[in-house]
């Protein structure tokens, strides 16, 4: 009876030894890292709680960095309800993100990454996050593309600034493309 209960508590030293010695492990790579720290100045810099930075996306993070700075610009991010997210039109198109498949690849791969892919559709197509504002409908005059000011909440009429393509296109049709020598 005593041998066993001696062993049983014996047992039980050995498995609160080994849990403490691997929070020690986990508790000098945190400071090895800098973990909390680092984190912690990301949570600052990003606006978001602890937990996000280590939990959520690159997306979560470049939203709360927009939505600040919106913040600063007086502009207000809408908060749909669900009757307003239910009359939304559907999507035409739907992003699809694929994981290649690791082997070798004897043709051209083209890699496209998100950090420089999306800013030069930004810069390429004039587009700013102030100004998407939907679907604007080609019957409407050019200097009237806001037909539902609920989106913003801030405007009651928008001119479309020109995008950088068709300045483009206008300066190379007239002749003016400067390719001269």
């Amino acid at each position: 009876g005593t041998t066993v209960i001696a062993a049983a508590a014996h047992q039980r030293w050995r498995a609160i030894d080994h849990a403490s010695s691997r929070a020690v492990v986990v508790a000098r790579m945190l400071e090895q890292l800098d973990l909390v720290a680092r984190t912690s100045e990301q949570a600052r810099i990003f606006g978001i709680d602890f937990f996000s930075v280590l939990s959520r996306g690159s997306q979560y993070r470049v939203e709360s960095m927009l939505l600040r700075l919106a913040h600063t610009q007086n502009y207000l991010a809408v908060s749909p309800s669900k009757e307003q997210v239910a009359r939304q039109p559907a999507m035409e198109c739907l992003p699809l993100v694929m994981e290649p498949e690791s082997k070798m690849y004897s043709d051209p791969v083209a890699v496209l990454d998100f950090q420089s892919l999306y800013p030069s559709m930004v810069i390429a197509y004039n587009l700013c996050f102030s100004t998407c504002l939907g679907r604007a409908p080609r019957e409407s005059p050019p200097e009237r593309h806001l037909v539902d000011a609920a989106k913003l909440g801030v405007l009651d009429a928008f001119a479309l600034a020109p995008g950088v393509l068709p300045s483009l296109v206008e300066l190379g049709a007239r002749g003016g493309g400067g390719g001269g020598g």
